[in-house]
């Protein structure tokens, strides 16, 4: 589950995790992309070779609608939980320190700023994610 094949770049290597692991997204990276593709066309440039971004898709996909999914229900879908903890942690452990960064930024600090949505998930996270936690948690008030 560590690495990454090096041939992709840290934008792909998000995506194709992202894809793989959450296909409820699948519909939303496409829309991204073709987003990217339309405003690069309308501003007459040929957009960036890699497409849509990792943060981009980091915060759309997995917080904004896989996050947004899971904590709204009073009783975690186990499934979409644990894949969201493997997309954590083959993010984490993809060896890239560029997405190791963007978890911290996107994903980590989401799931610690709002602490209860943190409480609910912890008991899916992955050693790497915990690992994370323990090392960002200084920054953050609240039980762990």
């Amino acid at each position: 589950m560590t690495g990454s094949p090096p041939e992709l770049s840290g934008h792909r290597f998000v995506r194709e995790v992202l894809w793989e692991e959450l296909p409820e997204g699948r519909s939303l990276i496409a829309a991204l992309e073709e987003e990217e593709r339309r405003l690069s066309a309308d501003l007459g440039t040929a957009g960036s070779p890699d497409g849509v971004g990792m943060y981009q898709l980091a915060s759309d996909v997995l917080v904004g609608r896989a996050f947004e999914q899971l904590f709204a229900q009073d009783e975690l879908d186990e499934d979409l939980a644990r894949r969201c903890a493997t997309v954590i942690e083959r993010l984490l452990g993809s060896g890239r320190p560029a997405v190791t960064e963007m978890v911290s930024i996107r994903i980590t600090d989401h799931l610690l700023g709002y602490i209860e949505p943190w409480l609910r998930f912890k008991k899916f996270a992955g050693p790497l994610l915990k690992a994370e936690v323990e090392s960002r948690k200084r920054y953050y008030t609240g039980p762990f």
